[in-house]
């Protein structure tokens, strides 16, 4: 069963990493990924999002859990920064790898991950995770960031993108909107959405394909930002476990969920971010790769821990 589910998804990145030795019509990955994420966060992700707010039944429990997500990428967020700013470093190079770790992959590796993990029921809250925080604080709080660590000297950069210049926020303002007010769904737009929204989740895994890349010479870096490694994949999770318990958060499951996404790799979409401001595209290419691969243990290490009870979730 397990391996069932794995397989397609594993499928999926393997085509992005096929991608990078054959070039199809050559194209290099790099410039696929550009465009995959254009497509997938400008169109397909809110054509998904949208009828999923539109019908979810609202209450204090997304609201808890947004708010234990936003919790954990805000401390992780402040911690990376301390220690970030003690380094040598260029502050693009800064930049980058703030993004990659502050930022979990909660679209494309979140939804796999707890749909084998804890259930398919749990995709919701990787969808919610991702389009009330994630998403939200990446384009105002991250989108500023970027731009005050990117590279200046050569000419002046792009205006921050900020929430009102991304679709998924208007998805998620029209959906929220909609679900209040009772507004029942016309039968054609409900198949037209489902329809543009069928292959998002394929797409986000063959950016993720297209995007792992590594270079020998990162090797003697990798001791460099164990820090880091350890703020994205350990810290972040703790954070939320440690919230639950100040909240006496009785869902167990939910609770679990709630980790393994926050303990996720970086996002496909912090590249773009690093081309509009030119912060340094290798940094976060470099954290996001050995995050990415470091996960298969992170991961399952946290779900032993709590069926062993070294961590109470309930």
């Amino acid at each position: 069963m397990l391996l069932s589910t794995l397989l397609p998804h594993a499928g999926f990145i393997t085509l992005g990493l096929l991608w990078q030795r054959l070039r199809f019509f050559d194209l290099p990955a790099a410039v696929l990924r550009r465009h995959l994420n254009a497509l997938i966060f400008s169109l397909l992700l809110p054509a998904y999002t949208l009828p999923y707010l539109w019908h979810v039944k609202l209450s204090i429990d997304m609201l808890i859990s947004s708010a234990m997500i936003l919790f954990s990428v805000l401390i992780t967020l402040v911690l990376s920064w301390w220690w970030l700013k003690g380094k040598k470093w260029a502050a693009p190079t800064k930049g980058g790898m703030l993004l990659a770790t502050v930022f979990p992959a909660v679209f494309a590796l979140g939804v796999p991950a707890v749909s084998f993990t804890t259930g398919i029921w749990a995709q919701r809250l990787a969808l919610e995770a991702g389009a009330l925080v994630i998403l939200p604080v990446l384009f105002s709080l991250g989108s500023l960031l970027a731009y005050r660590l990117g590279d200046k000297s050569k000419q002046p950069l792009p205006r921050p993108l900020m929430l009102h210049q991304m679709p998924m926020t208007w998805a998620v303002v029209a959906g929220l909107g909609l679900n209040y007010f009772v507004i029942a769904t016309p039968v054609a737009v409900d198949l037209w959405l489902k329809n543009l929204s069928a292959t998002v989740f394929p797409l986000l895994l063959v950016a993720t394909g297209a995007s792992l890349r590594w270079s020998r010479p990162w090797g003697r870096f990798l001791v460099k930002l164990l820090p880091l490694f350890l703020l994205s994949l350990l810290i972040a999770p703790l954070l939320v476990w440690l919230l639950g318990q100040l909240l006496e958060f009785n869902k167990p499951k939910t609770l679990t969920t709630l980790m393994i996404l926050a303990g996720l790799p970086a996002m496909t979409l912090g590249f773009t971010l690093c081309e509009r401001y030119r912060l340094d595209a290798t940094a976060y290419n470099l954290v996001f790769t050995a995050t990415s691969v470091l996960a298969m243990v992170t991961i399952p290490v946290w779900i032993y821990a709590i069926q062993m009870g070294w961590l109470a979730v309930n």
